[in-house]
C-alpha cells in the first residue's frame, strides 16, 4: 500500500514477487492484530478492581 499511496512512479517490476512474500506479509499483520489485542487486554486487567473477583 505504501508504494501504491507513494507520489513517485512505481516500478511494478521490482514488485513482481509481492505474492512469494504474502505469507510473510500475512503473519506481519497478524502479529500486529496480536500485538494490539493483547495491549488491550493488559490494560482491561490492570484496571480491574480486585474486589470485583472476590479476591479480597
Amino acid at each position: 500500500m505504501e508504494v501504491i499511496s507513494s507520489t513517485t512512479t512505481v516500478s511494478w517490476v521490482e514488485h513482481k514477487k509481492w505474492q512469494d512474500d504474502m505469507p510473510r506479509f500475512r503473519a506481519e499483520i497478524v502479529v500486529e492484530i496480536l500485538k494490539t489485542f493483547s495491549s488491550s487486554i493488559s490494560e482491561r486487567i490492570s484496571r480491574l478492581d480486585p474486589s470485583d473477583a472476590g479476591l479480597t
